[in-house]
């Protein structure tokens, strides 16, 4: 029988039902999306229909960004036009000095160099974004087939892990690695009673000395500190004993830790903290999740070059993603 849940949550944390995906949130990061879908598609086809509609998302927001830009763009051509008509008006004026008529011009020559900056940026971009379809649609296989070897990968290492416990200590890791999974496939109130179980029996195994150095154990307590419980300090602490049990290996789990742990530092606004986990994590393996989440925090922290060149670097890495670079309000800011 499943054991009554004890824990108490705010009611105002951020659960994410099976569309998750498909929901625009500036909250819901693809840090988070990631290990979501690691939960819940197990073949190749479901990561790729959820893939393909986080893209959709992406590209939605892209289009809005670009529109904006283009309306500023506009503004900018009423703003030149009304100087025109004020620069006709001013020749009618008596007294007006040719110096001031000169300034005016030249205002009018940077706002229209501007307007053809912007517009020549639009025209590359649409000119690029044509030009890699085949390239996106490669890169968008390849990516599908790496998240569901790290998938593989991960359950084999949590399963390695459970291992050597005594059989107590292995019935928790079981039951809360189930309940975490359903707590992800259902909804509303189940979800939550599910992920309220799950954090509970993983809370459990650190009571045990062998349990306690389980980093994925602690991985998915920090999992579920941030969205059940919305306490990124907490989940920080959580994330934290999970990349330090598992440097010795340097696994996967490792840098999934680190990343999600300089994720919460970000989300306390300790910009350059995260930075500093963030480059640890590079320091191991340089992974797109993991680059990109560095160039937002460089990007908060005023560094647009060294945020540039990460971003040069994912693109690479996955063109197909190119467009949530439009869609992320860090690099727009």
């Amino acid at each position: 029988m499943k054991p009554a849940p004890t824990d108490t949550t705010p009611k105002n944390a951020p659960f994410f039902d099976s569309q998750l995906i498909a929901k625009k949130s500036a909250s819901i990061r693809a840090i988070n999306r990631e290990y979501y879908t690691e939960l819940t598609a197990k073949t190749t086809t479901a990561i790729a229909i959820m893939q393909a509609e986080q893209l959709r998302m992406q590209a939605d927001s892209s289009a809005e960004t670009l529109k904006l830009l283009g309306e500023m763009s506009e503004s900018q051509l009423a703003a030149n036009t009304l100087l025109e008509s004020v620069d006709g008006g001013i020749d009618e004026l008596v007294g007006l000095t040719k110096q001031m008529v000169s300034y005016l011009e030249s205002i009018e020559d940077s706002l229209n160099r501007g307007f053809g900056q912007i517009e020549g940026t639009l025209r590359e971009i649409n000119d690029t974004l044509s030009e890699i379809n085949d390239t996106l649609i490669v890169g968008f296989n390849r990516t599908v087939m790496a998240i569901c070897e790290q998938t593989q990968v991960l359950s084999a290492i949590s399963h390695t892990l459970s291992t050597p416990y005594e059989t107590k200590a292995r019935e928790l890791l079981r039951e809360g690695q189930r309940w975490l999974e359903a707590g992800a496939e259902s909804k509303g109130t189940e979800k939550e009673e599910n992920w309220r179980d799950a954090l509970r029996l993983f809370r459990a195994v650190f009571e045990n000395d062998i349990g306690r150095q389980n980093y994925v154990a602690w991985f998915n307590a920090g999992y579920l500190e941030w969205n059940l419980l919305n306490d990124p300090a907490t989940a920080e602490k959580s994330f934290s004993n999970a990349q330090r049990y598992s440097a010795p290996a340097r696994d996967p789990w490792h840098t999934k830790s680190l990343r999600h742990m300089a994720e919460m530092q970000y989300l306390q606004e300790r910009y350059t903290e995260a930075r500093d986990t963030a480059l640890k994590a590079v320091g191991v393996k340089r992974e797109y999740e993991t680059l990109y989440n560095l160039a937002r925090y460089h990007a908060k922290l005023g560094n647009r070059v060294e945020m540039l060149k990460l971003l040069d670097e994912c693109i690479t890495l996955r063109p197909e993603t190119v467009g949530i670079i439009f869609s992320e309000a860090d690099f727009l800011a």
